[in-house]
């Protein structure tokens, strides 16, 4: 193989780009939105999106967005075709990046990844956030109810109920957002949650269209009730209808009360934890 030239790319490009994503990402290989965001980019901001070519097809792909306003270019996808893989088409890409970058006054690269956090590392980036995502794998698990506790679903006549129970605007804003977005998906879960016959939380979820057998829980509201007694009663409500994994998103400081109530940082191909990470470049 020749040593692959970096060149722009364009609209030409995209198909080919998109037949790249869905051998690499296998992950999005059901998704357009690879091929929909090279059309916008290449469209809005072509000097910012590259391909590499050996022997005159493309071998890896890099795809970015300039914000000048910040100094800042964010890489939206890099990939390389898994038969060239570990040849280093990636790291030529970044550093075709990072040069352009520095030749035209940018000083920081971004990227959020969800399995490449390691080789983003090894390329001089430093973590920034972690959007946690933790996964429980629920099959062969005995799953009951905490004692004192019931759940059933709630109904849009009786979300009020649980409105009432929260002061805040924003926090009344992220239930109805969640909650209205819920209903229009199939195998939606809106769980109330009592104890002793008293509201003491609810739980937002819906089965995923990419894995039926998932449920992705978006949001927790403890009303009484602590977090790991909701946990354990959504795990109930998920088991009860034979299916396998549950997810929760969970901020750092509930790391340890999900890992010990056996989940793990989310890594499949339908759920994933969110890496964040930044290299300086001035």
């Amino acid at each position: 193989m020749n040593i692959p030239a970096i060149e722009p790319l364009t609209l030409a490009h995209v198909v080919p780009l998109v037949r790249l994503c869905n051998q690499t990402f296998v992950e999005h290989a059901r998704f357009p939105e690879h091929g929909l965001q090279a059309v916008r980019l290449v469209r809005e901001q072509p000097e910012w999106q590259w391909g590499a070519f050996a022997d005159n097809r493309l071998a890896g792909a890099l795809l970015c967005q300039c914000r000048p306003e910040k100094k800042t270019v964010a890489i939206r996808l890099i990939g390389t075709d898994p038969a060239l893989r570990g040849v280093g088409i990636g790291r030529r890409l970044l550093d075709h990046l990072e040069t352009e970058a520095r030749r035209k006054g940018m000083e920081a690269l971004s990227v959020g990844t969800p399995f490449a956090a390691r080789f983003y590392e090894k390329c001089g980036f430093r973590p920034t956030r972690t959007t946690l995502r933790m996964i429980k794998d629920l099959a062969q698990k005995t799953v009951l109810l905490p004692d004192t506790i019931s759940v059933a679903p709630f109904t849009l006549d009786e979300a009020p109920e649980i409105l009432a129970c929260l002061p805040e605007p924003e926090s009344q804003a992220r239930f109805l957002e969640a909650f209205l977005a819920n209903l229009r998906l199939h195998g939606s879960y809106a769980l109330r949650i009592a104890r002793n016959g008293a509201l003491a939380g609810a739980v937002l979820g819906a089965a995923d269209t990419v894995c039926p057998d998932f449920v992705r829980v978006g949001l927790v509201l403890p009303l009484g009730a602590n977090l790991e007694d909701l946990i354990r009663t959504a795990e109930y409500a998920v088991s009860r209808q034979g299916l396998r994994y549950i997810g929760f998103p969970a901020e750092p400081e509930q790391e340890d009360i999900f890992a010990k109530l056996g989940y793990e940082r989310a890594a499949r191909d339908f759920f994933w934890t969110m890496y964040t990470l930044r290299k300086q470049i001035s």
